[in-house]
């Protein structure tokens, strides 16, 4: 199996992992790109650089649960 950063998932997917398995971090994902695609609307198509910054890191701190949860 490839390691989950490789893997390309939707958030329809994910809403299906969690509703079928239960697994948390599906929903922590799917709204957090959610949330990330909302701003990025809002701000035009391009966030400013700290903001940016800001959700890499609330995604990679995420994966790093997921990893541990899986």
């Amino acid at each position: 199996m490839r390691p989950l950063c490789e893997q390309k998932i939707t958030c329809g997917e994910l809403a299906r992992v969690y509703e079928q398995d239960g697994q948390m971090w599906t929903k922590k994902i799917a709204t957090l790109l959610e949330t990330l695609n909302s701003a990025v609307h809002a701000a035009g198509g391009s966030l400013p650089p700290l903001e940016a910054k800001r959700f890499r890191e609330q995604y990679h701190q995420l994966m790093r649960r997921t990893e541990q949860e899986c």
